[in-house]
């Protein structure tokens, strides 16, 4: 199975643009996913505090966002045939025109996804 799907939002100080693609087969999914970020305003009140300096997106600029990601799928749970649970990892790259150095931002991680088909 191949998913593929787009989204926009086009909002007064923000426009933002995602597209991606992804594959489902004999329970491994691989997919990637572009999104691009035009920030005009950010309104820093409040975030700093949070963030400790670690956050991606702290200040106006463009902002284009690679994303790999993989699962792996474990069906059936509990012995419900619509309980699915997803086991994954990803890895994405930011590149910023607000950021101070030349080099991307790299994020890696993992994740546990829990999928009921109604």
């Amino acid at each position: 199975m191949v998913n593929l799907s787009t989204a926009l939002l086009d909002a007064a100080d923000e426009t933002d643009f995602s597209a991606g693609i992804n594959a489902l087969w004999h329970r491994v999914e691989l997919g990637y996913i572009y999104a691009h970020n035009k920030i005009d305003q950010f309104n820093m009140a409040g975030v700093t505090s949070e963030c400790d300096g670690d956050c991606a997106i702290l200040a106006p600029g463009r902002y284009d966002i690679h994303t790999l990601h993989t699962s792996w799928q474990l069906p059936n749970i509990m012995a419900m045939p619509n309980f699915n649970i997803y086991l994954g990892a990803y890895a994405s790259w930011l590149d910023s025109t607000a950021a101070k150095s030349g080099n991307p931002d790299e994020r890696y991680g993992a994740r546990v996804r829990f999928k009921y088909f109604f």
